[in-house]
């Protein structure tokens, strides 16, 4: 499937002639990428320790989406503007970790040296950021969100994001339950139940079933191409119908020894 959105990809051969088309294909190759990373950790056998990256990958998906609605140069512009935002946030809570560590006779996290070159490459990004901003805005192009909350580049928290472009059911069935891996909580750790009331640990790979980080990798691959054909028109639908009936035959070859074996 990889292999194929690739050559798919490749052959449409889009042009980036706008701001939002650049982003648009960024997204689109990270998230292709991502699906690579996750592949070789199934194949190696660590598909258990894969959800994080697949609920990545989803994420990727869904910015993409948003993307992909409605005036992508503006919701580009916003991307890149809340990075702004948030890397300042970042820099303010580490120098007030630093004083905090100072004042309370430890080490700080930062030398001063260090602390200083934190200062010039954000004055330096800062500016390469504000130059593209402004040239953006002299083509009448602005920032903007559909949503309101103020700490995110859409305006929508997570689950809203997804609930406003229709995959709500992502969400639920892919995106939170990924969430417990990535925040490593309580029941991410009921795999490893089993071997501490034996008293012993296995560690390395444990070739657990792959399907449902492969099928979120699919699921978020194929909805990437499905919004750039249907953005760019490329005359290309088919193929990528093609490579999702292939994909989800090859799901269904892998789910039937298991319903045989119930």
């Amino acid at each position: 499937m990889l292999l194929d959105a690739v050559n798919w990809l490749n052959a449409a051969g889009i042009e980036t002639k706008t701001f939002g088309d650049l982003f648009v294909l960024l997204l689109a190759k990270r998230v292709i990428q991502l699906g690579y990373g996750l592949e070789t950790l199934c194949e190696a056998g660590y598909a258990g320790d894969a959800a994080p990256l697949a609920r990545t990958m989803l994420n990727g998906a869904i910015n993409l989406v948003y993307l992909a609605e409605a005036d992508r140069d503006g919701r580009a512009a916003a991307y890149v503007k809340q990075e702004q935002l948030i890397r300042r946030k970042r820099i303010k809570r580490i120098l007030a970790q630093c004083e905090a560590d100072r004042v309370a006779g430890r080490r700080p996290m930062l030398s001063e040296d260090q602390v200083a070159q934190l200062h010039q490459d954000d004055v330096r990004v800062t500016a390469d950021e504000e130059a593209k901003l402004a040239e953006l805005a002299r083509q009448g192009i602005v920032p903007v969100k559909r949503g309101n909350n103020p700490n995110t580049w859409t305006g929508f928290t997570e689950r809203e994001l997804y609930q406003a472009m229709n995959a709500e059911s992502w969400y639920l069935s892919f995106y939170a339950l990924f969430s417990d891996a990535a925040h490593v909580s309580a029941n991410s750790l009921t795999g490893s139940l089993n071997e501490i009331l034996q008293g012993v640990s296995f560690f390395g790979p444990q070739f657990e079933d792959p399907q449902f980080v492969v099928r979120a990798s699919h699921q978020a691959v194929l909805q990437v191409l499905y919004q750039l054909e249907r953005l760019y028109g490329l005359g290309k639908f088919a193929e990528a119908k093609a490579i999702d009936q292939q994909m989800l035959a090859a799901i269904g070859s892998y789910q039937q020894p298991e319903q045989a074996g119930d």
